[in-house]
């Protein structure tokens, strides 16, 4: 009608997934710590290759393992109404939402065993015989829903329209209830009432308000609830009696400060649980009786919060071909979930998890764009640019003897490790990791705290695991029916550390894969040259830490479109 409105979305979709019996983790585990010349693929009677090293071959994991299937099914229903309240007040309306989803998930597992076989040849007569590793198994054929997750969101709001004397009014009132459940979980629920209210004063003057007021039934009752308000304004200077310029078409000034809240309540961690712990010992005699311990606790009593700030500013000149958005913001976190490192185990318990960190965040972010044509060719160039500091202002770590082991005061999510510095060219030279006997080749480490020994003191931040700089670039033209763009997009002061199977050399107690990076090794004659310490079987407890050396640039710039 004309005062009442309604709709209803509904929406359905069913996915059927396969996937490789062996897994596709395991696959790929398997890539990285199989030689290529640990077998054949397929011996010469077209049986699957393997050894008692590697009974698990890549080929058969791949296709010959048949196959899990996963049916994911979603379902999705919304219905809104809203009504224009005219005849009462022009401009009042009020509007309901209601909506649902459900979403299951159910395994089907249609998997097998193969066996691998081992051809050995006799070195006298030349006869073949095989050796089988594994067992052949008969396909799966099992069924179970590993996910049921269902929600329900309720909204109700209100809000007012008002414009006169080229001023304009804007006011919304919300509440809004959404709840969801996961499989036998209890309902993560979450609620809240928020307003919002815009004033314009002739196009000129922006004024914002707003503020909600949200609770999560997971926090201790009397803490679930918190208030998070902001304010924003904005001044078209452009718009102004006394602003005249040929060139500037217009200049807008903004900021903006406000609250924000996160929710990290856990799953009911308020509430004490006690477990079986381990037996009591006592007596003359070896009885033992199992006693009852309170479960690892949890201080997590109130929201993750973000004060936040940002300044801006936006142009546009010459006929409004190019523009300009500069913003700096300044966010300060404060009670972020963190494990506490100070807890003594004195009392039984692990680690401690509450609202203690703290971190700020500043950063820069500038976007530009051109846009004009000559003659019938149109072409356009935007580029973006943000640079982002970040500092811990305090973390709930040990209190470590050396400024240079705490996270306080370092950038947020910083690479920690040892100081690589050189190569042993003696044995028995250090520093080395405590309590290891140096071979030349080694990787030698700078002794920080100066006690002639490498261990968790010698420690630091060696890299950012976060990027600083963030840049990009869109270029384009086109002429009648054709045009072409190309979007480039990068980043900069990005450090990777690089460990594990895919980079160390002769893993799995020499069995494992070798890499290119290792023709790079230390050697006598190339000590000078070499990019990667001597060789060696295995683990090397000296080598294969996290230190400076495994440290690289994660710097790049692609073409991501075209």
């Amino acid at each position: 009608s004309k005062s009442l409105s309604m709709y209803v979305n509904l929406f359905g979709r069913i996915r059927d997934q396969n996937a490789p019996g062996g897994g596709t983790q395991s696959i790929f585990n398997s890539l990285l710590a199989t030689p290529a010349n640990a077998y054949p693929m397929l011996n010469p009677d077209s049986s699957l290759g393997g050894n008692v090293n590697f009974s698990d071959n890549i080929y058969g994991q791949s296709v010959m393992s048949c196959y899990p299937s996963t049916l994911y099914a979603d379902g999705y229903a919304d219905l809104g109404v809203k009504y224009d309240m005219d005849r009462i007040l022009k401009g009042l309306w009020v509007k309901g939402v209601l909506s649902y989803d459900l979403t299951i998930n159910q395994q089907i597992d249609r998997s097998k065993n193969f066996e691998t076989f081992d051809m050995l040849v006799n070195p006298t007569t030349g006869d073949t015989s095989y050796q089988r590793y594994g067992t052949k198994t008969d396909q799966n054929n099992t069924s179970n829903v590993t996910t049921r997750g269902h929600q329900l969101y309720a909204q109700a709001s209100a809000g007012y329209s008002h414009s006169w004397n080229a001023n304009h009014l804007d006011v919304l009132l919300q509440y809004n209830v959404d709840d969801y459940t996961t499989n036998s979980d209890l309902a993560d629920r979450y609620q809240t009432l928020g307003a919002n209210v815009q004033y314009s004063i002739q196009d000129r003057y922006l004024l914002q308000a707003t503020g909600s007021y949200s609770g999560n039934n997971r926090y201790r009752p009397g803490g679930r609830f918190g208030f998070f308000p902001a304010v924003g304004a904005a001044w078209n200077i452009d718009q102004e009696g006394f602003f005249h310029s040929s060139w500037i078409d217009n200049l807008k000034l903004r900021a903006s400060y406000g609250l924000t809240g996160n929710a990290v309540a856990g799953y009911y961690e308020y509430i004490d649980r006690y477990v079986g712990g381990s037996g009591y010992y006592f007596g003359t005699s070896v009885a033992s009786a199992t006693g009852i311990i309170d479960n690892t606790p949890r201080n997590v009593t109130t929201w993750e919060k973000g004060t936040k700030f940002d300044l801006g500013i936006d142009m546009g000149f010459l006929d409004q071909r190019a523009m300009v958005s500069i913003d700096y913001y300044r966010n300060r976190l404060t009670d972020l979930v963190q494990a506490s490192g100070k807890n003594s185990g004195v009392l039984g318990w692990g680690t401690i998890t509450g609202n203690f960190g703290k971190d700020r965040y500043t950063g820069l972010e500038i976007t530009a764009n051109w846009a004009d044509h000559i003659g019938q060719v149109s072409y356009h160039v935007s580029a973006n640019f943000s640079v982002s500091g970040s500092k811990v202002l305090y973390d709930a770590e040990p209190q470590y003897p050396y400024n240079w082991m705490a996270a306080t005061n370092g950038r947020v999510d910083q690479l920690s490790g040892y100081v690589a510095d050189g190569y042993i060219t003696q044995a028995g030279e250090g520093p080395v990791v405590e309590g290891y006997a140096s071979v030349p080749g080694d990787i030698k480490y700078k002794d920080l705290n100066g006690d002639g020994v490498i261990n968790q003191f010698d420690t630091k931040a060696i890299g950012n695991e976060k990027p600083l700089l963030f840049y990009g670039a869109d270029i384009g033209l086109s002429w009648k029916n054709f045009s072409i763009s190309v979007l480039l997009q990068g980043i900069a002061h990005h450090d990777l550390l690089l460990t594990g199977d895919g980079e160390w050399g002769f893993q799995n107690d020499g069995t494992g894969q070798a890499w290119k990076q290792q023709l790079g090794r230390w050697t006598p004659a190339t000590a000078s040259t070499a990019t990667y310490p001597r060789l060696s079987v295995g683990t090397n407890v000296n080598n294969d830490v996290a230190s400076s050396f495994w440290v690289r640039s994660g710097d790049y710039m692609r073409l991501k479109n075209a």
